[in-house]
């Protein structure tokens, strides 16, 4: 996934406006440019990150089995991490339509 500045590629289309045909902008140019623009993050390594914690999270909730409270916290957190792992596998997308 990558972050492109919309306004920056507005600005490059606009430019195009009204040009002559050999001062257009290529549609490679344009692939080009849109390929160089930097990932916001890497899916891999945040859900690997993700799936860490959620080990973690599991210990926590085998080991509050004393305390109800404990036991429902670590629960809630571990509900948590999943869902989390859930939104970035998906892109993050869902429910912003």
């Amino acid at each position: 996934m990558r972050l492109i500045d919309a306004d920056e590629l507005i600005s490059i289309l606009e430019w195009n406006k009204g040009r002559e045909k050999d001062k257009l902008v290529s549609i490679n140019n344009l692939i080009k440019f849109l390929k160089s623009r930097p990932a916001d993050y890497d899916v891999d390594k945040v859900i690997k990150q993700l799936k860490t914690e959620e080990k973690l999270a599991e210990e926590k909730k085998r080991c509050s089995c004393g305390s109800t409270i404990q036991w429902e916290e670590a629960k809630g957190y571990a509900n948590g991490i999943s869902v989390a792992i859930d939104i970035v596998k998906d892109g993050g997308m869902d429910g912003l339509d």
